[in-house]
């Protein structure tokens, strides 16, 4: 039997927190969205070859939305369930508060890389 998307991102999320993962178990190629560059990084560098379920994994990253003309997409804002996952992930469970400090629009154009 083929490999089943939650197998595939079982493997997949030993590198770093997915943020998107489009594959429907019937193609032979799906792409992967990490919150973190470091971690797609890594997921190339250490799943790229992998057996998984008899087949050989090739994990390669696409092009960053900088280096194509493509308009590039504005990032939708997070549900709070998984805003509190990205936090717990890259700051600890006890390294943030989910008490709301302060409220206040900001646009994309505001943050800094």
């Amino acid at each position: 039997s083929g490999t089943s998307p939650e197998r595939l991102h079982r493997c997949l999320c030993e590198c770093g927190l997915i943020d998107n993962l489009n594959w429907d178990g019937s193609t032979s190629w799906a792409t992967v969205q990490f919150f973190s560059r470091v971690e797609a990084e890594a997921c190339a560098r250490e799943c790229d070859g992998r057996i998984l379920d008899g087949k050989v994994m090739r994990v390669v990253p696409l092009a960053s939305p900088k280096a194509s003309s493509a308009p590039v997409a504005l990032p939708l804002p997070l549900p709070f369930s998984k805003a509190s996952e990205v936090m717990t992930h890259f700051l600890g469970f006890s390294g943030w508060s989910h008490q709301i400090m302060q409220v206040r629009r900001v646009s994309h154009t505001d943050l800094k890389p």
